[in-house]
């Protein structure tokens, strides 16, 4: 069974322990940004994929005589493949769910402050040498 990860960011290949490798030991990785002659070349003989930020469109697809699913490293898979093709070709595309909820959470919170607070505003002040005054929120009670 060929099961790729096509387009590994450093940030996760620096992840990757030899227990993490053991779990699936015939998972080849690739890193970095493959050439679209380069991802042909991985299609030919692929069954499973990973793919973090390659564009599938619908001639690519139709290359992966083998492929059975691609699994998109993230929620938005639409915006990199051609979804109406895969299902046409019986190309499974999974998501990973839940990708990125504490990260978008943790950054509504950190631009309510700096919205309640006025903290952009005031850090452009005291860049130029002004002190301003300004209203701002407390969130004691807000919520």
């Amino acid at each position: 069974m060929s099961i790729k990860f096509i387009d590994c960011p450093s940030f996760l290949a620096d992840l990757v322990t030899p227990e993490l490798a053991a779990i699936v030991p015939n998972l080849e990785w690739y890193h970095g940004s493959p050439s679209h002659d380069r991802v042909q070349e991985l299609l030919s003989d692929c069954q499973f994929l990973m793919n973090d930020h390659t564009e599938f469109d619908a001639k690519l697809l139709q290359l992966g005589k083998n492929l059975n699913a691609i699994v998109f490293m993230g929620t938005g898979a639409s915006s990199y493949i051609d979804l109406g093709a895969a299902e046409r070709y019986g190309i499974r595309v999974r998501t990973i769910s839940g990708y990125g909820d504490r990260s978008v959470a943790e950054h509504a919170i950190g631009l309510m402050f700096c919205a309640g607070r006025k903290i952009a505003t005031m850090d452009r002040a005291l860049r130029v040498g002004k002190w301003e005054t300004l209203d701002s929120v407390e969130f004691n009670t807000k919520t």
